[in-house]
């Protein structure tokens, strides 16, 4: 193993792509960390898969398969991390420099996401993991409501396909698991809305 990639700094980590797969090794460790925290079923172990197939099969143990796991990723639509992290790396700027808070319309990236998401199938039983990059200032009123309460109050109403939304209840994932930025907390969207996690408040 190439122990030089860990020494990567963000700049680089987040500018090439050879680093994608580390990435979702990352986000997917977010949710099974979160999950055994509060003493809910998740895989130990996984493998990454090819490209035609979802990211990653999971397991209970080496030999016990548990579901396939599809992970994706939202930030706001007028983001770029690669200039973000190359413009970091100078000194130059910051995040929030670069990104004014509260986002005009910071749902729509999550639902340009989530329709391509739904629009594919990773066969029976298959999870959805999104990872929430987005920070609760780039929303109005973050201040009076926790990131899992802004979340699900928003996407409860997605029941429908329109420009700004899209239907979560015609998924056919068996599981659709939100994360937060700080990969501390987490909901689900889908059999059904629940707060996994809680998130701290502000």
């Amino acid at each position: 193993m190439d122990q030089n990639r860990f020494a990567a700094g963000p700049n680089v980590f987040f500018s090439r792509r050879s680093h994608k797969e580390e990435w979702e090794w990352v986000i997917l460790s977010y949710l099974t960390n979160i999950l055994l925290s509060i003493g809910r079923g998740a895989p130990l172990y996984a493998e990454k898969l090819n490209q035609s197939d979802a990211d990653f099969q999971s397991y209970l143990t080496p030999e016990k398969t548990f579901r396939k796991i599809e992970v994706t990723e939202v930030f706001r639509s007028d983001y770029r991390r690669t200039e973000h992290y190359r413009e970091t790396a100078k000194g130059d700027c910051n995040r929030s420099a670069i990104l004014p808070s509260p986002h005009p319309q910071p749902w729509l990236s999550f639902a340009h996401v989530l329709r391509e998401k739904l629009a594919k199938s990773y066969g029976a039983g298959s999870w959805l993991l999104i990872y929430h990059n987005m920070t609760p200032p780039e929303f109005n009123g973050w201040e009076s409501i926790p990131w899992h309460d802004l979340v699900l109050n928003e996407l409860r109403t997605w029941t429908k396909d329109s420009p700004t939304t899209c239907d979560i209840t015609k998924s056919c994932y068996e599981s659709i698991y939100v994360v937060d930025c700080e990969g501390k907390a987490a909901v689900r969207l889908h059999p059904h809305w629940d707060i996994v996690k809680a998130a701290r408040f502000p």
